[in-house]
Formats: C-alpha cells, sequence, structure tokens
C-alpha cells in the first residue's frame, strides 16, 4: 500500500503570510502539508534529496509554496495517477533553454512515485546547461515511456511566458479548469499586486468559494492595481506589441 505525502519546500526570502496561505489552503482541503525551508539548498537538490528519502510505496505530491490546488479532486486525481505509474503535473517549458518547446511536468505541482522515479533512472531534477529544475525528469520519463498528465493553463492574470506553442503561463496561472493554481516568483510579493492576486485566491478556496475570472481580469487590468516595475514593463510590453502590429497591418 502506499504512503501519500505532499511536500513544499521554501527559503527565507519568501513572505510568511505566504507560506501561512498555502498551508490554510492545504487544511482546508483536508490534507498535511510538509512545509520544508530549505534555505542554501538548490530547488532540483532539494528534489532530489526528497525522492532519494522517499520508501519504495511512497507517492509524492511536490509542491512549490506559491501553488496550491483548488480543491481535493485535483489531488486525488493527482494521486491516482502517480499510484497508477503516470507523472502527474502543471505543464511548463523553459523558455531560456534550447530546448524551449519541450513540454514537461513542472516542479511547481507534481506528483509521482518513488517506483516510477527508479524506474526512469533516478533522474536529478537540477539544473544543467539543457534542463531547468525537474526537466530531466519529463525527459526520462518520455524516454522510458512513462506516460506525463499535463494540467495546461485554462486563466492567466498576467501573461508573461511561452508554453511551447501551446498557450502562455505567467503570474497567477489557474492551470486544469480550475485545479491548481501558481502565483510564479513568490520572492516578489512584496510588489504588492502579487500579493493582491495570492491572497484572493487563498481567501476563495478556504471560502469555499468559486474563483471568478472576470472580477480578476478587470482588478488586474484596473487602475487600483499597482505592481511596481513589473506592471510597468507589462504595459510597456503590450504597447510595444501592439504598435508592431499596427505597423504589419497598417493602421485603420
Amino acid at each position: 500500500m502506499s504512503l501519500r505525502r505532499i511536500v513544499s519546500m521554501h527559503w527565507n526570502n519568501i513572505d510568511p503570510a505566504v507560506v501561512a496561505g498555502q498551508r490554510r489552503v492545504f487544511e482546508k482541503l483536508g490534507y498535511d502539508v510538509a512545509q520544508i525551508d530549505a534555505t542554501g539548498t538548490a530547488h532540483g537538490a532539494w528534489i532530489d534529496s526528497v525522492l532519494a528519502a522517499a520508501q519504495p510505496g511512497d507517492v509524492l505530491l511536490l509542491v512549490d509554496i506559491d501553488a496550491f490546488p483548488l480543491n481535493r479532486a485535483i489531488v486525488e486525481q493527482a494521486f491516482a495517477a502517480a499510484e497508477a505509474g503516470r507523472i502527474f503535473g502543471v505543464a511548463q517549458t523553459a523558455n531560456h533553454l534550447p530546448d524551449r518547446d519541450f513540454i514537461y511536468a513542472g516542479p511547481a505541482f507534481l506528483c509521482l512515485s518513488r517506483r516510477s522515479w527508479e524506474a526512469i533512472g533516478r533522474p536529478s531534477a537540477t539544473v544543467d546547461a539543457l534542463n531547468d529544475v525537474g526537466m530531466r525528469i519529463g525527459r526520462e520519463a518520455v524516454a522510458h515511456g512513462v506516460t506525463m498528465d499535463l494540467l495546461y493553463p485554462n486563466f492567466v492574470a498576467i501573461p508573461r511566458w511561452r508554453l511551447g506553442g501551446k498557450g502562455v503561463t505567467g503570474y497567477g496561472t489557474f492551470y486544469g479548469e480550475g485545479g491548481v493554481f501558481h502565483l510564479f516568483e513568490a520572492r516578489r510579493t512584496n510588489r504588492a499586486g502579487l500579493r493582491q492576486i495570492f491572497d484572493y485566491v487563498v481567501e476563495q478556496v478556504v471560502a469555499g468559494e468559486e474563483i471568478d475570472y472576470v472580477a480578476l481580469h478587470d482588478e488586474v487590468h484596473s487602475a487600483r492595481f499597482k505592481l511596481g516595475g513589473l506592471g510597468l514593463y507589462f504595459k510597456r510590453r503590450t504597447a510595444k506589441t501592439a504598435r508592431k502590429t499596427i505597423n504589419r497591418r497598417g493602421a485603420h
């Protein structure tokens, strides 16, 4: 019989309110989450240590500190997939690396069994010139014929990164038709806008309310929403893209 475990790591540069918010969500959904302060340990090396220390029957759900499920169903789906020998996770790419179109199960919300990790050769989750955190696990899953069940974004509050030609991710990404939320770059939550997004989603889940995507979109794009330099970058990039489109098509 498998032992299910949910584990999350963070460093000491993360706002304690983010750590508390994630814990509140898991408690609301009825799950224990081990939140580990791994300051000084690289993310990939930490994943390696957790997998190596797992027992043969363990099934692990690894979660970034600024990510969490929106309901129990997605957690049960993740564990069931891993217990069946598959790898379950949110769709991720590494745009800064040569193979920028390779989509894999990202470590923000990644569920797999110790046995599956062993079966694909115990690949390291560490970073190198060709792989981002956890990317090698996806490569070896493909090479060994292990299925990856991937959740794709269905709403992004602030689009930022290309997802291998199959959409975008960004600040405040919701995956799997309301299954998983990931803020991204939790170290930036000293900027009021990102905390605004994170806190809103936490409070909705804890209150048992549906996420109002229209309201969230309107708030993010309103004059009230302050995101400092990041917001200015987003506006500049949007304006630049619009100018390119007008120049390419001609003004109307």
